[in-house]
């Protein structure tokens, strides 16, 4: 035991001082470093006390938004994507993640959750619509007798955020989320249709500008509490299986991985 809190001790100075670099190097806000600061960590190995199950709280329900999937639901260890945690979607071009992705979104946002989807590929706002409308009826378009479901769709709290000027980076989706934040609107679950799509630092590698925008994800997730569903596009080997395309980062960070085959 004294070994194991040993080794602990020192996982967790690691991980406070990359966060705090991290936080820093990134231009954020003061507050959000503050949060980091503030919390400090145990002033010695004495403070790490072992975890005994008879004092463990029950979770509250809350600590997920669910998918549309009962056997994600099932499978995720919270009940579907967790509030604090990345989760990544990950299938090859044209593999099925931005109609997983919309289908989730859509069903979240249903059942009274806030969301907000960040379109950065192949979706604009009305063509995300178009895709719920899709979703409910199964006809991608609506005939006269359909305004009622257009109306619900139309209602749903449900944010997107769009740039259709130029590329977008991790630091536009902060800000954006803050002006929303301003507005009262704090999202639940946050959708990023995808990774691959995010600009980067320029001066590095593509592999390490992504590495550098899954940490960030994971922080704003954990920072702001809310779900954090990626998308990220997977390269399929001659023999059918699936590899990370500049991304293995997140993946083996995320909460949950799933990796859609079609």
């Amino acid at each position: 035991l004294e070994i194991l809190k040993q080794y602990t001790y020192r996982r967790r100075c690691e991980k406070y001082a990359k966060q705090i670099l991290s936080l820093a190097f990134d231009d954020c806000e003061n507050s959000e470093i503050e949060t980091y600061v503030e919390g400090g960590l145990p002033k010695s190995t004495r403070d790490l006390s072992p975890i005994l199950f008879k004092d463990v709280e029950m979770t509250e329900s809350d600590t997920a938004v669910p998918s549309h999937s009962p056997f994600v639901n099932a499978i995720s260890g919270g009940g579907g994507y967790v509030k604090g945690q990345v989760s990544v979607v990950a299938a090859g071009t044209k593999g099925g993640k931005t109609a997983w992705m919309s289908n989730s979104a859509l069903f979240a946002a249903q059942k009274g959750f806030k969301v907000m989807y960040c379109l950065l590929a192949d979706l604009n706002p009305g063509q995300l619509k178009n895709r719920m409308f899709k979703h409910i009826t199964g006809r991608k378009h609506p005939n006269l007798h359909d305004q009622e479901i257009i109306t619900s769709i139309e209602r749903l709290p449900v944010e997107c955020f769009w740039h259709v000027e130029h590329g977008s980076s991790i630091r536009d989706i902060e800000v954006f989320l803050n002006s929303r934040k301003r507005k009262g609107f704090t999202p639940d679950v946050v959708f990023v249709d995808y990774i691959q799509a995010i600009d980067g630092d320029a001066s590095q590698s593509r592999v390490g500008e992504t590495e550098r925008i899954s940490k960030r994800l994971n922080q704003i997730a954990a920072i702001r509490g809310f779900a954090l569903v990626v998308g990220s596009q997977v390269t399929v080997n001659p023999d059918g299986s699936l590899s990370a395309k500049c991304a293995k980062e997140i993946e083996e960070n995320a909460a949950l991985t799933l990796q859609l085959s079609i």
